[in-house]
């Protein structure tokens, strides 16, 4: 405790968003492999993801511009809430084992409710951390180049809206929900106003990092191996961590935003090509794709959990579109 009051205050807070990063990315990367994913992203839906961010990034903004932020916010608050109740439900439950699923949800609603009413930070910790490792565990990319597309993508629209326009970080200061991990800047300061780190920079490099344990899996099975070897998902959990700590001393530097992506997404993706070619597996990474499961034929069918899942779905990507029939 003395070494923690003797550090800077603004280096606990960076330390502790790395941590609450971390914790899902790990959690939900590991429970990703025993979890039937709820969408998986193909090629088509990666290329279209900077696009349609970027529409959803700029109606904020207009909104934000158009009316009350308190208004808005109200109404995102009641939204959030209902998916802050699944999305701890679906956390608590397997921690839990012998926990009902009806128990399981009261927790939901209970820090839900806790969080409208008083908008802690650790609340929202909590929630988003939730989130985080809900979207990492149940979200899923069908291949690694749907990956690389993806994160590459991103990689630009990040730059853009961050260092073309005011835009992005307008918009993440404005909207109070828990899309975003806090801290305060000085922990010992009631005050203090509050670092932060967005869930999609947890949440986009995460699913990529569950991709990677999933190929480490997969390659394991394929050399009929006891014991998993999480190669390329330790090297780019590193990568990760690295990428992440330079965008924060960058940040601190120059006390300007930082896209994080644009540390993020090189990292990542460099660390596992070198893995990929000091192994000779890179033919094998770039041929890697995932079984597509089984989707069931409406709502009404899903049990409780799976509706859980699909909750978390649309929080990152959007509402589903219809199929259209064959016949």
């Amino acid at each position: 405790f003395f070494f923690v009051a003797k550090m800077d205050p603004i280096y606990i807070a960076y330390t502790s968003l790395v941590v609450m990063a971390l914790i899902p990315i790990y959690v939900g990367s590991l429970r990703s492999e025993k979890e039937k994913k709820v969408e998986s992203l193909t090629s088509k839906d990666a290329y279209m993801f900077p696009l349609y961010g970027s529409c959803a990034l700029l109606g904020l903004y207009v909104v934000f511009k158009l009316v009350a932020a308190h208004i808005v916010n109200m109404l995102l608050t009641c939204y959030f809430v209902l998916l802050a109740t699944a999305a701890v439900a679906s956390v608590v439950r397997p921690v839990m084992q012998r926990v009902h699923v009806v128990l399981a949800g009261i927790v939901g609603v209970g820090v839900a409710v806790a969080y409208l009413f008083t908008k802690h930070w650790i609340l929202n910790n909590i929630i988003g951390i939730c989130f985080a490792l809900s979207g990492v565990e149940y979200l899923g990319l069908s291949s690694f180049k749907v990956g690389a597309i993806l994160l590459c993508g991103l990689f630009f629209y990040d730059i853009f809206w961050v260092f073309g326009t005011e835009v992005m970080v307008s918009v993440a200061t404005k909207f109070d929900a828990p899309i975003k991990v806090l801290f305060p800047r000085n922990i010992f300061d009631p005050e203090s106003k509050h670092a932060m780190l967005g869930l999609g920079d947890i949440v986009i490099p995460g699913i990529f990092l569950a991709l990677m344990y999933r190929f480490d899996c997969a390659q394991s099975r394929k050399r009929a191996e006891s014991t998993v070897r999480k190669t390329y998902f330790h090297s780019c959990f590193v990568a990760y961590i690295l990428g992440l700590v330079v965008c924060i001393g960058i940040m601190q530097v120059f006390k300007a935003a930082q896209p994080a992506l644009l540390y993020l997404v090189p990292a990542c993706l460099g660390s596992v090509l070198l893995v990929a070619v000091a192994k000779g597996e890179l033919s094998d990474l770039m041929a890697y794709e995932e079984e597509k499961a089984a989707e069931p034929e409406g709502e009404a069918d899903l049990p409780f959990m799976d509706q859980v899942k699909k909750a978390v779905r649309e929080l990152f990507l959007g509402p589903a579109p219809e199929k259209v029939s064959k016949d």
